[in-house]
């Protein structure tokens, strides 16, 4: 069994973000990608698993997206209700 590391992490994440032209896995300063939300993913992610592997970081990788994702979605909601 193969364990998870950050690289796989933020390797994963690239792949499916963009068709891979965001650099997600890369070691970029804040603007560089272009992307606000791949800046945003690639800070995140390597700020909530730094030091991490295996399960455990894979567990932290989903929870930090989920919680963005509802960040946002209240976020859209707010909007919706204006």
């Amino acid at each position: 069994m193969t364990t998870i590391t950050l690289e796989n992490i933020l390797d994963t994440a690239n792949e499916a973000y963009q068709c891979r032209e965001l650099r997600i896995n890369e070691p970029l300063e804040q603007g560089e990608r272009g992307d606000g939300l791949a800046d945003f993913l690639a800070n995140e992610l390597r700020e909530s698993c730094e030091g991490m592997r295996g399960e455990a970081l894979c567990d932290t990788a989903i929870h930090a997206v989920t919680t963005a994702i509802n960040q946002l979605e209240e976020v859209r909601l707010a909007l919706w209700a204006l």
